[in-house]
């Protein structure tokens, strides 16, 4: 967290995002951790929570 200098606590343990370039996907998965869970929403990414929950949010292309 830039305003406080303190470490972002979303509850997101690992990211991983697809997008058409490797640097694209890192930004993507970047974003993930630091916002969240709402993350999700946005882009196609797969999380995984500290209390163990998988969250999935891929386009129908991807996921077949």
């Amino acid at each position: 967290d830039p305003t406080t200098g303190a470490p972002a606590t979303t509850g997101v343990l690992q990211a991983s995002a697809w997008a058409p370039t490797a640097a694209d996907a890192e930004v993507l998965a970047t974003d993930a951790l630091l916002a969240g869970p709402e993350s999700a929403e946005r882009s196609p990414v797969v999380l995984v929570m500290d209390h163990g929950e998988v969250v999935v949010s891929l386009p129908e292309a991807v996921a077949a």
